[in-house]
C-alpha cells in the first residue's frame, strides 16, 4: 500500500514556509552526476528532474528561501506521471526557523 502524497502547499503562507524542503525518497534513481551514494537518500534534501525522472541534490539548500510555487512544484513532484512517489517534506535550518515552544520559569 502506498502513502497518500505529502500536502506541501498546507506549510504556504505560514511562519514554517521558508524552512521547508523535500527529502529525496530512499530507493530514487539518481542522475549520474548527483555525487549523491545511496545511504544517503531518505535523509537529503534533492530536486526532481522530471525529463529523466532522476533526482539529485538540493545545491545550497541551508540558503533556500521556499516560495509558494515551489511548494506547487514538490507537491505535483509526487503526481503519477512524474516522480511518482510520496516524498517526505523537512523544516531545515532549525536554528533559524519559528520557534514553538512556550517560555518557562526556571524554580529555584
Amino acid at each position: 500500500m502506498t502513502n497518500p502524497p505529502t500536502d506541501f502547499i498546507k506549510y504556504a503562507n505560514t511562519p514554517y514556509q521558508h524552512y521547508i524542503l523535500p527529502i529525496i525518497p530512499a530507493g530514487a534513481p539518481l542522475k549520474e552526476d548527483s555525487g549523491l551514494t545511496p545511504d544517503q537518500l531518505g535523509k537529503i534534501p534533492g530536486k526532481f528532474f522530471p525529463g529523466p525522472k532522476l533526482w539529485a541534490g538540493f545545491y545550497n539548500w541551508p540558503n533556500n528561501m521556499t516560495t509558494p510555487t515551489m511548494l506547487e512544484r514538490w507537491q505535483h513532484w509526487q503526481d503519477p506521471d512524474q516522480a511518482a512517489t510520496t516524498l517526505r517534506p523537512v523544516c531545515a535550518q532549525a536554528s533559524s526557523s519559528p520557534s514553538t515552544s512556550t517560555s518557562t520559569t526556571k524554580r529555584s
